[in-house]
C-alpha cells in the first residue's frame, strides 16, 4: 500500500492496484472460458426421429426376444395342480393334551 508524505492513503495508488489485480483476474477467467469446450449443438428434428427410431427398434426387440422365449418354453415346465377346493366340515381340530402346554411365565407363582 502507498503512503503519501504527509502520512494519509495514497488512495489513487491503491484504485490502480486494485484496477490492476481485477485485470489480472479477468484476464485469467477469459483463457479458462477459452478452454471450455464449445457448448452442445441442439439436437435437429432429424437426430430425434433417428434417436426414436432406435430406440423403439431396441425395445422392440426385447419384447419379441421375450415373447419367443416364452413360446418356446412352453409346455416343458407343467404348472403344478391346483389344491381341491375347500369342503366345509372336513377339518377336524388335533387333540391337545393339558401336558403339553407351558406357561408362559412362573412368576406368578
Amino acid at each position: 500500500m502507498h503512503t503519501s508524505t504527509s502520512g494519509y492513503l495514497d488512495t489513487p495508488a491503491k484504485y490502480r492496484d486494485m484496477a490492476y489485480q481485477q485485470s489480472a483476474e479477468q484476464d485469467e477467467v477469459e483463457e479458462m472460458v477459452a478452454d471450455l469446450p464449445p457448448p452442445k449443438r441442439r439436437r435437429t428434428l432429424a437426430g430425434s426421429i433417428v434417436s426414436t427410431a432406435l430406440s423403439a427398434a431396441l425395445i422392440g426387440t426385447a419384447v419379441g426376444l421375450t415373447v419367443y422365449r416364452l413360446w418356446r418354453d412352453r409346455g416343458k415346465h407343467p404348472e403344478p395342480l391346483p389344491p381341491p377346493p375347500y369342503e366345509q366340515g372336513g377339518w377336524v381340530p388335533p387333540e391337545v393334551s393339558t401336558s403339553s402346554i407351558h406357561p408362559l411365565s412362573t412368576s406368578s407363582q
